[in-house]
């Protein structure tokens, strides 16, 4: 009874998004949008039903929480709906488009990092100390996520979920902070730019590298203090993970992907005070 009225909230918002919001989208950057909010909106009202109770949910022979039974089920609806959806209104553009794997044109590509490079409303996060206050929040939050992720099983499933959205709140302040020089094509950046740009992720590249090798080398240690069952020439080892735990390693890595670029290049400008 439960998964029936997750899906039904699903296929609700699915509705009124599909018939009666998506076809009044007259960009791509507003359908990316819209096609996230009205995910976060039915992942709200299932939280508003199904928090306190904490009902468990059958999901393809396993057991899974409403927060991961209700993600599962928009996806799998929403996948072919939405390929069917795009393939009806070409002039809202393409899957490409629409997910940012492609720009709807150089043109506009060009114009959007020209609004950023001039704007000025946010130069209040391009000051030294905001650029380091946003690093310093953006490696809390590469800490907490996956702590959040470890230990919710134990508290309240969903925490893990809500720690992961800082990340990309910092991620999006720190692209702007630093005018988007961390992800934009050489063409559209001058030669120091681009200098600044390579230089921050050799770096990047170093901290990740250190980061894979402490997981890497963590491994170790719990497989060698482990117990294990050999048979034959092969030892056979047990690993007791919970879902969230395994989630916490993801994000550990997932995570300092999508930061640490731009927190590298913020705080090399905050230390030249460059705007």
């Amino acid at each position: 009874m439960n998964e029936l009225l997750a899906i039904g909230i699903v296929l609700a918002y699915m509705a009124i998004g599909y018939f009666l919001v998506y076809p009044r989208a007259k960009k791509v950057s507003t359908l990316r949008w819209l096609d996230l909010l009205f995910s976060a909106l039915a992942l709200t009202t299932a939280a508003a039903i199904f928090w306190v109770s904490d009902p468990g949910f059958w999901l393809f022979g396993y057991e899974a929480n409403w927060v991961v039974f209700t993600l599962v089920a928009y996806v799998i609806f929403e996948t072919p709906a939405w390929y069917w959806y795009m393939k009806a209104h070409p002039e809202q553009g393409t899957l490409a488009q629409v997910y940012g794997l492609r720009p709807a044109s150089n043109e506009k590509l060009a114009k959007n990092i020209d609004t950023v490079m001039n704007d000025t409303k946010w130069d209040a996060i391009r000051t030294s100390r905001a650029q380091k206050l946003l690093v310093i929040l953006g490696a809390l939050s590469l800490v907490a996520a996956p702590l959040a992720f470890w230990f919710e099983d134990f508290i309240k499933p969903g925490y893990g979920i809500l720690a992961v959205l800082p990340i990309f709140l910092i991620w999006w302040l720190l692209r702007i902070s630093v005018r988007l020089v961390a992800d934009s094509p050489d063409e559209y950046l001058d030669e120091f730019q681009v200098r600044q740009r390579d230089r921050t992720y050799l770096h990047s590249f170093r901290i990740l590298a250190g980061v894979v090798t402490a997981l890497a080398m963590a491994l170790m240690i719990v497989t060698i203090s482990s117990d294990y069952q050999s048979d034959g020439n092969v030892d056979y080892y047990k690993f007791a993970l919970t879902f969230g735990q395994v989630n916490a390693i993801i994000w550990s890595i997932l995570g300092s992907t999508i930061l640490i670029p731009n927190m590298v290049l913020a705080w090399n400008q905050s230390k030249r005070n460059v705007r």
